[in-house]
């Protein structure tokens, strides 16, 4: 009979069966998610291949439930409100978004105007108010003199009851082409479309930056010159 049980020897044979069925994917998913459990290894015979392909749906299925509520560096240690609820979902959209901002790649436009924001989305920061196709085009200048970006958010308040109209207070750093560093402390205003996604999360219909951009234009000229 097919079997799926837990197993606390890491090298027993049941667990390399599952290895070679469900692949090790799959068990580095369970383990990044489990980090205070390492003892425990899932550990499954499946004897049809009825079975393996429901194991390793299950996989797929838990990677993706992981990608969307597990935050990374930009939202670790964030504060939220504690007084108003913030959906799971709606925290992973802005550590994505937050991402995406200091990812260099070619593909980060497209997916700021169809996956983060609504088609009516405006985006607000050093170069202005952008939206739809500009949202698109809005990072082909932001790595001119930046090699490294580097988000963090450090508290988050709540505007409204249903936690979709918020403010951060975050700070970010560049690392500039010459090797120098640069940066400071800002405000965003963020607002959620009141209306779910597909994925189950809100995109975003407003972001707003606030900060010294006069100084942090001074200050990176500056050190370019400098190295």
């Amino acid at each position: 009979m097919d079997k799926l049980h837990l197993a606390d020897e890491p090298d027993s044979d049941e667990r390399q069966a599952c290895i070679r069925v469900a692949k090790p994917k799959c068990f580095a998913q369970w383990g990044e998610a489990y980090p205070s459990i390492p003892k425990v290894a899932i550990v499954c015979t499946l004897m049809s291949s009825a079975w393996s392909a429901i194991a390793l749906s299950a996989c797929a299925l838990f990677a993706v439930y992981n990608k969307l509520v597990n935050m990374g560096y930009n939202t670790a240690d964030a504060r939220w409100p504690t007084s108003v609820t913030i959906s799971e979902l709606n925290k992973a959209r802005i550590d994505t978004f937050i991402n995406l901002l200091d990812t260099n790649s070619p593909e980060v436009g497209d997916r700021l105007a169809e996956e983060i924001f609504t088609g009516e989305g405006v985006m607000s920061g050093l170069a202005g108010p952008v939206k739809g196709t500009a949202l698109r085009r809005s990072r082909e200048s932001a790595w001119a003199v930046v090699s490294k970006r580097r988000h963090r958010v450090i508290s988050v308040y709540a505007h409204d009851k249903n936690g979709l109209d918020l403010v951060l207070h975050a700070e970010a750093m560049n690392g500039l082409v010459n090797g120098a560093e640069v940066g400071g402390q800002f405000l965003t205003k963020l607002q959620f479309a009141p209306s779910p996604h597909a994925d189950g999360a809100h995109q975003l219909s407003f972001y707003e930056v606030y900060a010294d951009f006069g100084s942090l234009q001074k200050q990176t000229a500056e050190a370019l010159q400098k190295k």
